[in-house]
């Protein structure tokens, strides 16, 4: 697909469009409110965090009205608004920042996580995509690398922790069945953001992959147990009495016609941005994610391919979760861009075979898969401009696109459309 210049052109400059309006975006911030954006970025919270958890009361952590004192208190009395949305196992993963200054500690928290997103990537390649690619590396494939460049502009210009989660979710992944231990522990690391592995135990438990499964539990009542032994059992006391309830109460009642929800990829989210709020942003929710979970239980049931059951899986969290973010889609484009290099090259053997429909039917999918790994750019910059959601529909057609019935359904239409 960006093979043709004209569309590789057209991606080249949403990528632009996209740095463009978020650069405008934090120079009106600016100039309303002159506090250095650097400072006003997401990575705020983890730095501030780390230096609570040594410097101060771990509980005001998970207190908004708290929470934001320290926040102004060290960058300035009009600090932008910042809350705190994570359990306190994800402490463990940031207090060694406390050891930088904030200036230092942004770079290696960026640089350090997206070592392990890379590795997690080439790892994810190399056990379930090697025989489509012409390299070892999948980062040595033009396609895939300006695919991925969608999540890692996120993850930069938001300061976020998505290359820590991808990275976990793609080693997890990677290596479920040579390593089934070790990928447990990647799983069950991923609880630090628990939304985006509500599929993985349904995966595990099909595979009858009872290492992973045994080794994930025990990894997460290990942050469990360590995060109360460290910070107490209230800091968990509040956050599920505090923090849930806040957080919950921004998803579903704030924010409307923000930034803040324009990141999100969420049927839910995406009806809330466009003005649909209460029971009918659910329902528009649910119209997507119950065929979803339909279709991924039909794929794990259906298929043995084990990287069509983890891309399947990678899609049907991102369409049925109703909280992720553009920034934690790094695993959502890695998984779509090698997907979409399988099929294109599986269409290159149909056409080799003089197989034309099956070669239109991998055509149409490799085409779907691509624009699936540039959502965590595409779907933000049209959110914000208040454009109807696609992220839903996108991944809904790409799961579609992975079942067998779909490529008989194609198939007959084309018999019929010739006859």
């Amino acid at each position: 697909m960006l093979n043709n210049r004209k569309i590789f052109n057209y991606y080249l400059l949403m990528l632009a469009t996209y740095v463009a309006m978020n650069l405008v975006t934090q120079g009106v911030a600016y100039n309303s409110n002159p506090i250095n954006p650097i400072y006003t970025r997401d990575f705020a919270n983890y730095w501030i965090a780390a230096k609570i958890i040594f410097e101060g009361d771990i509980l005001s952590i998970f207190n908004q009205s708290d929470y934001i004192v320290h926040l102004k208190k060290e960058f300035g009395s009009q600090y932008p608004w910042h809350n705190w949305s994570y359990p306190p196992s994800f402490l463990l993963f940031i207090a060694p920042l406390y050891l930088f200054p904030y200036l230092v500690a942004l770079p290696v928290f960026l640089l350090s996580t997206f070592a392990l997103f890379f590795l997690g990537a080439k790892a994810f390649s190399r056990e379930h995509n090697s025989r489509y690619l012409q390299t070892l590396s999948p980062w040595k494939t033009p396609v895939f690398a300006w695919l991925v460049i969608a999540p890692i502009l996120s993850n930069i210009l938001y300061t976020q922790n998505g290359f820590l989660t991808s990275g976990l979710m793609l080693l997890g992944l990677a290596l479920r069945y040579k390593k089934p231990f070790l990928a447990g522990i990647c799983i069950g690391l991923l609880t630090i953001k628990p939304q985006l592995g509500i599929l993985i135990p349904f995966l595990l438990l099909f595979e009858r992959n009872w290492t992973a499964i045994f080794s994930a539990c025990l990894t997460s009542m290990f942050l469990v147990i360590a995060s109360i032994t460290i910070f107490g059992f209230e800091a968990w006391q509040n956050y599920i009495e505090i923090t849930v309830p806040y957080q919950s109460l921004i998803m579903t009642t704030y924010g409307g016609g923000t930034e803040y929800l324009a990141m999100m990829l969420s049927g839910f989210i995406g009806a809330r941005n466009i003005g649909i709020e209460g029971a009918y942003s659910w329902a528009l929710h649910s119209a997507f994610a119950i065929p979803a979970l339909l279709l991924t239980f039909i794929v794990f049931y259906k298929s043995k391919d084990t990287q069509k059951r983890a891309t399947t899986l990678v899609i049907a969290t991102f369409i049925i979760t109703p909280y992720a973010f553009n920034y934690d889609a790094g695993v959502l484009s890695v998984i779509c861009a090698l997907y979409g290099l399988r099929t294109n090259a599986q269409c290159g053997e149909a056409i080799q075979n003089n197989n034309e429909n099956k070669a239109a039917f991998l055509r149409l999918r490799t085409k779907l898969f691509y624009i699936a790994a540039a959502l965590p750019v595409l779907a933000h910059t049209l959110g914000l401009l208040f454009i109807s959601p696609i992220s839903p529909f996108i991944l809904l057609a790409c799961l579609i696109l992975m079942t067998p019935q779909a490529e008989g359904y194609f198939l007959k239409w084309l018999d019929a459309k010739k006859a």
